[in-house]
């Protein structure tokens, strides 16, 4: 739909807005996670840093110099990593 209304340059834009949306969703699961009281408060913190960590050892690793798809394969994969840790 977007090829038609928005013309052919916008195709990659499509498949980066497709999997951030898929980020986004595992964003979501996170939230639902409820943790006990005793681990709340440290828990964002670490789960910040190795989210961090985990999108910039990939983007060094995999995604430096392939473009924008890539970067987004980054955030997903990074989003998923800190939901494994949180």
């Amino acid at each position: 739909m977007a090829q038609i209304l928005l013309g052919e340059q916008w195709r990659q834009a499509v498949q980066v807005i497709q999997i951030l949306a898929r980020r986004s969703g595992l964003g979501e699961l996170g939230h639902d996670v409820r943790l006990p009281r005793a681990r709340q408060a440290h828990v964002p913190t670490v789960v910040l840093v190795v989210r961090v960590v985990a999108f910039v050892v990939i983007v060094l690793t995999f995604a430096g110099g392939r473009g924008m798809i890539a970067l987004a394969y980054a955030e997903f994969i990074a989003s998923a990593v800190s939901l494994a840790v949180g």
